[in-house]
């Protein structure tokens, strides 16, 4: 039976019905079964709503759709966290200091030099287009999810209509070998009373005219049932070399539902209608979305960073605190001899306290082993801004006044759609009784042609009448059969068109 499923979010098969689907793809592998496997509509639609490609694609959307949300609402709550570091080597040489160089200063030629840099950034920003995101991306969610509903509700609609005209060519089929079974037959009875002559050879050579004529209709039915399977397992998405055969039979069930039924479930769950509605709410928020561009906007900012400085050269290390000492050993020295002349003399310093230990100066080559890791910290930073949006140009005015449009045509399409829905059902549902009327009215007519055949054959046997009635009446019952044939389907793809268009299971209701 068909199964023509509402939109709804991306749904995935129980484990069980997975492994029971994937059990059957297996029996129907080649070389697994010699036999024809039977192959009903459920379990068709089934086997497509679970392999068919395209339909995975389009509830792939709605997992995009789902990020999408994830990252509007993460970016409103969470702030920005980033982290950085550096590493850098500059060569030994004279370095240029302004106009001047580092000899010119004194500080002579320059050592090479190892960096290391190190950062945090918090960075949160909020505005009213951030505000108004997640509302956003929630619509596109829920239109995403009815894309799929939509894109399930014509996938089975597509493959209902194939496995409908697979059943429909191996029905064919069946009345075409019939058929011939038939003309064999008469071909065999013309040929045994003419050679009793009580038939003539006219009409033996008649019989063999409906036995060519049957050959030819059972090559077509057996090209058509070819063609309607590699159209079904294509609807389905399976591979093309599947040896499958209808199974169970529709039923001509009688229709027990009304147009104010019908037209009720379908406005509140047409794939169509679903989907619209969607866009509208999308629509709606985008016009939200652009009014908030005229709302201020909060910064918060707030970070912390070091760095490291290590020379390569030691010896540039002593040398320069060495020189450190020096210079406070010949300050003191000044002093003391500054002491020494006044007229009330100070007592003099220790002047041997300034100068360098074999400690200090271990200890300022530990200070110069820096790289990577020991680094020294920069003053912290913190911020505050915000903005107010004055004036630019008629941008803002524009993004307005567009989505406003945009949200006032997916309304009218909708309402479009939504008048278009009553005409279709009525004509639908006209169609639909029309077609079952038929079917019971294609039916009696090939009872009574069967039995017109078997009369007209019965006579022939016992001389009463000619071949050329035999040849009639088959004409006839075979054109009752496929009449019937083609009613009896022609009701099934408009119920099958009435449970798309409502998006509601009809059959066995």
């Amino acid at each position: 039976m068909i199964s023509v499923l509402p939109p709804s979010p991306r749904r995935s098969l129980p484990p069980l019905l997975a492994g029971v689907m994937l059990a059957l793809v297996v029996i129907l592998t080649p070389g697994l079964s010699q036999a024809q496997q039977p192959l009903s509509l459920d379990e068709a639609l089934e086997l497509a709503l679970a392999y068919n490609p395209g339909l995975m694609a389009t509830r792939n959307e709605v997992e995009v759709a789902d990020w999408d949300l994830r990252a509007a609402r993460g970016s409103l709550v969470l702030p920005n966290l980033g982290l950085g570091s550096g590493i850098s080597w500059q060569g030994s040489g004279e370095e240029r200091i302004g106009s001047l160089t580092a000899g010119q200063l004194g500080l002579g030629s320059q050592p090479s030099f190892l960096f290391s840099s190190y950062s945090v950034g918090v960075n949160y920003s909020v505005s009213g287009v951030s505000f108004r995101a997640p509302a956003l991306a929630r619509a596109s969610r829920e239109a995403a999810r009815a894309r799929g509903g939509r894109a399930e509700a014509d996938l089975v609609l597509r493959v209902t209509q194939a496995w409908l005209d697979f059943a429909r060519q191996d029905e064919a089929l069946r009345l075409a070998r019939r058929q011939m079974e038939r003309a064999e037959a008469n071909l065999n009875l013309a040929r045994g009373l003419e050679s009793v002559g009580s038939a003539t050879p006219l009409e033996a050579m008649q019989a063999e005219i409906q036995v060519g004529r049957a050959e030819v209709a059972l090559l077509e039915a057996e090209q058509g049932i070819r063609t309607s399977r590699l159209g079904l397992l294509r609807a389905i998405g399976l591979d093309r070399d599947r040896d499958i055969v209808p199974g169970t039979p529709l039923a001509l069930e009688s229709i027990t539902w009304d147009e104010e039924e019908l037209t009720r479930m379908a406005l509140a769950s047409s794939p169509d209608l679903v989907t619209l509605r969607a866009g509208v709410s999308v629509a709606s928020r985008r016009v939200a979305s652009a009014r908030a561009g005229y709302l201020p906007s909060l910064s918060l900012q707030a970070g912390w960073s070091g760095f490291t400085r290590q020379a390569t050269d030691d010896a540039f290390i002593l040398g320069q605190v060495e020189r450190q000492a020096e210079q406070l050993v010949a300050q003191c020295e000044f002093q003391n001899e500054i002491y020494r002349r006044l007229a009330d003399p100070f007592p003099p310093q220790n002047c041997s306290q300034f100068r360098l230990t074999d400690d200090q100066r271990a200890g300022a080559l530990d200070r110069n082993r820096q790289f990577p890791l020991d680094f020294t910290r920069q003053p912290a930073q913190a911020s505050v801004s915000l903005s107010i949006p004055v004036f630019q140009g008629v941008e803002r005015r524009r993004q307005v006044e567009t989505a406003r449009i945009e949200e006032e045509n997916a309304r009218l399409r909708l309402q479009e759609a939504e008048q278009g829905l009553l005409s279709d059902i009525a004509s639908l549902l006209g169609q639909a009784r029309t077609a079952r009327a038929l079917a019971e009215l294609e039916e009696r007519n090939r009872e009574v042609a069967e039995a017109q055949l078997r009369l007209a054959r019965g006579e022939f046997e016992v001389g009463a009448g000619t071949f050329l009635q035999v040849a009639e009446a088959e004409t006839v019952a075979a054109q009752a059969d496929r009449d019937h044939l083609e009613a009896v389907f022609r009701y099934h793809e408009t119920l099958a068109r009435l449970e798309s268009l409502t998006g509601t299971r009809l059959r066995g209701r």
